[in-house]
């Protein structure tokens, strides 16, 4: 990766990290499956069982799209901030990306 590349990907993720909202946990894993449904929505599987939709109304919907991708084809681990209580298999709700 260019060095360009990191810093943009890292201001990315810095920004999607910025509490807009409060959150209960950080979940940790490797993106196993990532896709976009016909309504736009960004699924995002990881490793340990968690899996969560940021929909395009979601102000970081590109972020979660870029960091997620880069995750998957890279084979680099992604923390999910999510508003459950704690890092259990199922479907959880994303609040924020960061790329590890």
């Amino acid at each position: 990766m260019p060095p360009y590349m990191r810093k943009i990907v890292g201001l990315v993720a810095a920004s999607m990290l910025l509490p807009s909202t409060s959150f209960s946990a950080e979940c940790n894993g490797k993106v196993t499956r990532a896709f976009v449904t016909d309504g736009g929505v960004i699924y995002v599987f990881l490793d340990n069982g968690i899996w969560g939709g940021v929909t395009p109304s979601d102000p970081n919907y590109r972020g979660a799209l870029a960091l997620s991708t880069t995750a998957l084809v890279s084979g680099r681990t992604l923390t999910l901030r999510i508003n459950e209580g704690a890092c259990a298999a199922g479907v959880v709700t994303i609040l924020g990306v960061a790329l590890n």
